[in-house]
């Protein structure tokens, strides 16, 4: 796991390191200097306090006044460690001591070295040292008797000292860190702040703040920092404002072209769309020319059947039921056939509607008269009454060939529904029928001339209509499931 550290946690924790680094070992060197000055000290009084001793010793004429007066003589009034004084003959018999108030409890030469050459030698908290001191009885030194003194200093009287000096020092250390830690704070809230006022302004930037700007310091190198950082903002600036500048010509330049190129499809969708209905006109001029060449020619020869069929209907020898129904066969062929040469001829001359106010009920209830329903076909109406700018004869051609649709779609019966409402200053009709419905790949070619999914028909009636719906400023929509049935909606203005 990685951790991350503050860079001011950083900065306080070198800057104690190195305070307690240098403090440490300067305050151990201090207390052994201490400790063996101390020590040295220790050794300077006892040495002092033999000599003074031996002094009074070696006189022959002040030996037995030192003596009587030993004990009242001030030796360990001076504050010096001295612990005791002890004087010894030339058996190393004690002859006289003198111990301190604070050891007068314990023998203090009980465990002092019997060596008459001794110097400073440690035996538990008390330190040691002895001297001789030859008296002079006679003018050579080989015939002078030797005494010694012995001296014991207190080591506990050191150890406090030193124990003191411990505390002052372990005191002063931790003085000093705290110096250390309060001027590693200081340090860091100086050389830290310009940092985090960086910091600051890298955040603001990255916010969206550009116009922010770092403080200018009094330093040098911090003062160049930021104002390198300042120039570095402002130069993203203007490359960002440059940039949605370019931005918005490019939205612009792109909202120009996509509206160029909507009016150029719409265009082609309309020079398509007159394209198609030219081709459609054409062909509907072309068809219209040829139905009425063939109704002109055919028209004759049904005129001529149909005589026939009526002179020979009135002959003694067609009286008889057979040759009855034989010219009743061929006066209905006749008929059909005059019925398509009369759809022909009308679909050659579609002329403009010749308008006036009708009822729109009347005229779908005149439809629906001239078509000859079988019984198993019902029919519901739901017809309001108001008027339309309408031509009524062929309107009401564009109902008997809807209405005849669906009865030709449901030669097993059904229902047919017929409905006519206005809205939105448009007169709406409906014809729905559940017969066998459309095929998808045939709603689109519904209004093409001939053509026609019936086994009887030449696929000209939705033509007409689709023409007669144009001329009136109108629409046609058709709605159909295989199966389920169809649904034509015609839309026509009312005035």
């Amino acid at each position: 796991m990685k951790f991350h550290v503050s860079l001011k946690n950083e900065l306080i924790f070198s800057v104690i390191v190195i305070v307690a680094v240098s403090s440490i070992p300067m305050a151990v060197c201090l207390y052994n200097a201490y400790k063996d000055t101390i020590r040295d000290n220790l050794k300077a009084s006892m040495s002092d306090c033999v000599k003074r001793v031996a002094s009074n010793l070696e006189s022959e004429d002040g030996r037995a006044a030192f003596l009587k007066d030993f004990r009242n003589k001030v030796y360990l009034s001076e504050g010096g460690g001295i612990a005791g004084i002890a004087v010894y003959n030339e058996k190393v018999e004690k002859i006289d001591e003198k111990i301190d108030s604070k050891f007068r409890q314990r023998d203090v030469f009980k465990q002092a070295p019997s060596s008459p050459f001794c110097e400073f030698i440690k035996v538990g908290d008390l330190m040691y040292m002895r001297q001789c001191v030859y008296l002079q009885s006679g003018p050579l030194m080989e015939s002078a008797v030797r005494w010694s003194v012995a001296v014991a200093g207190s080591c506990a009287s050191m150890n406090k000292k030193l124990e003191h000096f411990l505390y002052i020092s372990i005191i002063a250390v931790l003085l000093v860190l705290c110096i250390g830690i309060l001027m590693a704070l200081l340090l860091a809230k100086f050389l830290l702040s310009p940092i985090n006022n960086l910091i600051v302004g890298a955040s603001r930037i990255a916010e969206g703040d550009l116009s922010y700007k770092v403080p200018i310091f009094s330093t040098v190198e911090l003062s160049s920092l930021s104002n390198s950082f300042n120039t570095m903002s402002q130069k993203l600036k203007q490359n960002i404002n440059g940039l949605t500048q370019d931005r918005a010509n490019l939205l612009d330049i792109k909202i120009e072209l996509e509206e160029k190129n909507k009016n150029l499809g719409d265009m082609l969708i309309k020079i398509q769309s007159m394209q198609n209905e030219l081709l459609r006109e054409e062909r509907v001029v072309t068809m219209g020319r040829l139905a009425a060449s063939v109704a002109h020619e055919l028209n004759n020869p049904l005129t001529s059947l149909r005589n026939i069929s009526y002179f020979l209907s009135k002959t003694e020898s067609f009286k008889n039921e057979r040759s009855k129904k034989m010219l009743e066969l061929l006066e209905l062929d006749v008929a059909r056939a005059s019925g398509i040469i009369g759809e022909l001829l009308y679909f050659s001359k579609i002329d403009n509607p010749r308008k006036s106010l009708e009822y729109i009920d009347e005229i779908i209830d005149d439809s629906i008269e001239k078509v000859n329903l079988p019984k198993n076909v019902i029919v519901s109406k739901n017809l309001e009454r108001f008027e339309v700018f309408v031509d009524r004869d062929k309107i009401r051609r564009v109902v008997v060939n809807f209405v005849t649709n669906a009865r030709d779609a449901m030669p097993k019966g059904g229902s047919l529904f017929i409905s006519a409402k206005k809205e939105n200053g448009m007169a709406e009709i409906k014809i729905k029928d559940n017969g066998v419905g459309i095929k998808d790949s045939d709603k689109c070619r519904l209004f093409e001339p001939l053509f026609t999914t019936k086994l009887r028909g030449i696929g000209i009636g939705l033509c007409i209509t689709k023409e007669i719906i144009d001329l009136h400023m109108g629409s046609i929509s058709v709605d159909s499931t295989e199966g389920v049935g169809t649904e034509f909606v015609v839309v026509i203005p009312i005035s």
